[in-house]
C-alpha cells in the first residue's frame, strides 16, 4: 500500500515532543487512517491527548504494551528513537498534505480491488462513488469552522429568503393543517413517512412531492419498489382525482374518462419532474442522479425516495443491517443539506408502531409523520409542535389522503375519550383504591 514512513515518523515525533503540534494535528483533521506503518502510535497519542494524560515516551510505552501493540511499531526502542528524532516543524503543513495524498492513493487501491470483485455493474458503480467521496475527503482535509461574522451573514440571508418566500417559508405539503404546524417542507430537511406494510407510505410521499411540483418546484422521484409507469399512474390519479382503476383497467373507460386522463397527463408532462426506477437502486445512485439533474436542469426543489429500508447501502466489512440502514438514513439527511431542498422518504414500522431495523431514522429525521387508523400523527417536527393528529385518511381509489368528515372526527374523538377513561379507571383499580380498601379507613 502507498505510504510515507519517514513523514509519519516526523509528524509523530513532533506530536510527542510538542503539545502545539498535537493540537494542530487534531484540529487539522488528521485521523488514524492517515497513518499506515505507525497507526497504533497515532492512536495512542490521540487517546492520551484527548483524555488529558501526559504524552511522553514512558506513558506511550506503557499504553501500547498494555494494549499488546508495542511490537506493531517496532518495540520500545523504536518508540524511543521516534521521540528523540530531531525534526523541525517548518514542513508540518506539507507533511499533513502528503499524508492526505498517501491516504487517497490507498483508498484508490482498495476501491479498485472492490470494483474488480463487484458482482455486477451496480455494485461497481457503488464502489466507484464511495471511492470518489473518500478520496475527495482525504485530499480536501477538514471542514473549517465558520467565523461568527460569516454565520450572522448567513442568518441574515436566510431571513431575507424567508421574508421573500411569502406566507409559507418552505415547500407546501398540500395539507393546510400540516403547513400551519411546520411552515412547509424547508430546504435541508429530511421528512420520513412511517406506516405498516401497505399503510399508504408511497401515497403520502407522492402527495407531498406532487404538492412541491404544483408550487413550481423541480422534483425528482426515486422509486425502488415500483416502475416509473406505475408511479406516473398514481400521480395522475392523485393530481386529477381520477379513480386508479381507470388507469390500471382502462378497457371500460368512456370518452370522458380518456379526456380527463389526457388532460392530467398534459399538466404533469409540463412540470419539471423526473422519475427514476433503476433496479437495485443504491444511495450512491440517488446522490449521483440528483446531482446530475441539478447540473443539467437547475436546483431541485423536492426529492422523494421510496423508501429507506429497500434502498441499497454501500457495502462495508462486518456491518450489520441496522448499521446499513443508519448509513442510508444519514445519507438522505446529508443529501437534503447538499441539494438545499427537502427530501421525503418512508420507513416501515412494526405492529407496535416502532421503526424497523434502525433507531437512527428517528434521529436523522427533521419531521416524522405516522399513518394510523385515526389519522396522520405528527410524531416529530423540529420546526413546530408535535403529537398533533391530522384527521386525514387514505383514499386508495384516488391515491391521496383526504380530510375525514366532521361526523367521523366526532366519533373518533368520542371513542378516544372513552378509551382514555377506561384506561384511567383500570389504573385506579390496579392501585387498590376500590371500595374494599376504603373500608380499612372507616
Amino acid at each position: 500500500m502507498p505510504h510515507l514512513p519517514l513523514v509519519e515518523r516526523s509528524v509523530l515525533s513532533l506530536m510527542i515532543r510538542d503539545d502545539r503540534f498535537r493540537r494542530r494535528a487534531l484540529g487539522e483533521g488528521l485521523k488514524a487512517e492517515h497513518f499506515w506503518s505507525l497507526r497504533p502510535l497515532w492512536e495512542a497519542i490521540a487517546a492520551l491527548a484527548r483524555s488529558g494524560h501526559p504524552v511522553d515516551v514512558a506513558t506511550l510505552s506503557t499504553f501500547l504494551a498494555r494494549d499488546g501493540r508495542i511490537l506493531e511499531i517496532g518495540g520500545h526502542e523504536a518508540l524511543q528513537a521516534i521521540a528523540e528524532q530531531s525534526v523541525p516543524g517548518d514542513n508540518w503543513t506539507q507533511w499533513v498534505r502528503d499524508l492526505g495524498s498517501a491516504r487517497a492513493r490507498r483508498v484508490a487501491v482498495e476501491s479498485a480491488k472492490w470494483m474488480a470483485e463487484a458482482a455486477d455493474g451496480e455494485e461497481a458503480l457503488e464502489a466507484a462513488a464511495a471511492a470518489e467521496k473518500a478520496i475527495k475527503e482525504a485530499i480536501a482535509g477538514p471542514t473549517r469552522a465558520k467565523p461568527m461574522k460569516q454565520v450572522m451573514a448567513e442568518v441574515l440571508a436566510e431571513l431575507q429568503d424567508l421574508v421573500n418566500a411569502g406566507p409559507l417559508p418552505g415547500v407546501p405539503t398540500g395539507i393546510d393543517e400540516l403547513d400551519a404546524i411546520s411552515g412547509g417542507m424547508r430546504a435541508g430537511e429530511l421528512w420520513v413517512i412511517l406506516a405498516q406494510t401497505s399503510g399508504g407510505k408511497s401515497v403520502l410521499m407522492n402527495q407531498l412531492g406532487l404538492s412541491g411540483l404544483k408550487a413550481k418546484k423541480r422534483g425528482a422521484f426515486f422509486s425502488v419498489e415500483m416502475l416509473a409507469g406505475v408511479v406516473g399512474a398514481r400521480l395522475i390519479s392523485s393530481h386529477g382525482v381520477i379513480p386508479l382503476e381507470k388507469l390500471t383497467q382502462p378497457k371500460t373507460n368512456t370518452k370522458r374518462d380518456w379526456n380527463l386522463i389526457e388532460a392530467q397527463m398534459k399538466e404533469l408532462a409540463a412540470m419539471e419532474a423526473w422519475v427514476d426506477d433503476t433496479p437495485k437502486m443504491s444511495l450512491s445512485h440517488v446522490e449521483a442522479e440528483a446531482q446530475r439533474l441539478t447540473d443539467a436542469h437547475g436546483p431541485l426543489g423536492i426529492i422523494v425516495v421510496d423508501y429507506i429500508q429497500i434502498l441499497k447501502g454501500e457495502r462495508a466489512k462486518n456491518s450489520n443491517r441496522e448499521e446499513v440502514v443508519a448509513m442510508i438514513s444519514s445519507g438522505l439527511k446529508q443529501l437534503a443539506k447538499a441539494m438545499k431542498c427537502p427530501v421525503v422518504t418512508g420507513a416501515q414500522v412494526n405492529r407496535s408502531m416502532i421503526v424497523r431495523e434502525s433507531d437512527a431514522i428517528s434521529f436523522d429525521a427533521d419531521a416524522m409523520l405516522m399513518i394510523a387508523d385515526d389519522g396522520i400523527k405528527v410524531a416529530k417536527m423540529r420546526n413546530g409542535r408535535k403529537n398533533d393528529i391530522l384527521r386525514y385518511r387514505l383514499n386508495g381509489q384516488y391515491q391521496r389522503f383526504e380530510r375525514i368528515s366532521q361526523r367521523e372526527i366526532d366519533a373518533l374523538e368520542k371513542a378516544e375519550k372513552e378509551a382514555a377513561d377506561e384506561a384511567a379507571d383500570k389504573a385506579v383499580a390496579s392501585r387498590g383504591y376500590g371500595a374494599g380498601r376504603n373500608k380499612q379507613f372507616k
